[in-house]
């Protein structure tokens, strides 16, 4: 308040200034595009259906004790009767520092989204977590050592067939089992009948004839025991065809 002046005009001038003086400057309102004005805000349509109404009874509370002069003394609480604060004080409390008149506190908005977001796992490590353990068998081998193992002895067969065998003459080759079962086979069966065909010449008639066909046989018969000396052996090598 100023000193009242003896002139009534100048007290006028006075007050007129005053007033002006701390009459609420408008703010000058920030630039916005033309394209986005029908553009409605998402955050403020969320924030408008999720903030809390203010029930009747609360507000008719205030309306009465707000003029009421001195405030009751309140009376201390012991901590077992503490109740912590429920959720929906907790939203009111996320709303306020969100939203402060008409500004949007986008930063806060945004790292509190951000706090609540739960984080999403690959598919991968689901299945992973949800899949049960195998669980061994005691005293039984695994399929996969016995398979391993079969794997194994097969290679170290064929290593061994074709490894050259340090015994086998140079130029000569080990001939089959088989075919030395079966040569020596024919090789017995000529000898028996050799033998047969040697004894049955007449042991009299001392011709010439005869003679050459002893002697034939003899010979025969030397031959065919020492290929079966030869083909009992347990490995019999031929030599290679040049």
């Amino acid at each position: 308040m100023c000193a009242a002046s003896g002139d009534p005009v100048e007290a006028a001038k006075e007050q007129e200034v005053e007033r002006v003086k701390f009459r609420p400057s408008s703010v000058k309102a920030l630039w916005t595009s033309s394209k986005y004005d029908n553009v409605p805000s998402r955050v403020m349509a969320q924030l408008q259906v999720s903030s809390p109404t203010i029930k009747p009874q609360c507000q008719t509370f205030l309306k009465a004790h707000s003029n009421g002069g001195l405030t009751a003394q309140t009376r201390p609480h012991s901590k077992a009767l503490q109740r912590p604060a429920s959720c929906n004080s907790l939203c009111d409390q996320d709303l306020q520092l969100q939203v402060q008149g008409q500004n949007i506190d986008f930063i806060k908005y945004n790292a509190r989204a951000a706090g609540k977001t739960v984080p999403r796992r690959s598919q991968s490590m689901t299945n992973l977590r949800e899949r049960p353990v195998p669980s061994a068998v005691k005293g039984q081998v695994p399929q996969y050592l016995e398979e391993r193992k079969e794997q194994w002895r097969k290679e170290d067969e064929e290593r061994r067939r074709n490894t050259p065998d340090p015994t086998v003459p140079a130029g000569h080759t080990l001939m089959p089992e088989s075919e030395r079962q079966e040569t020596l086979k024919s090789l017995k069966e000529t000898h028996r009948a050799l033998v047969t065909e040697l004894l049955s010449l007449p042991l009299k008639a001392d011709n010439l004839s005869v003679r050459s066909r002893r002697a034939h046989l003899d010979c025969r018969l030397s031959e065919i025991e020492e290929a079966i000396k030869i083909f009992s052996r347990d490995k019999v090598y031929v030599k290679i065809d040049s």
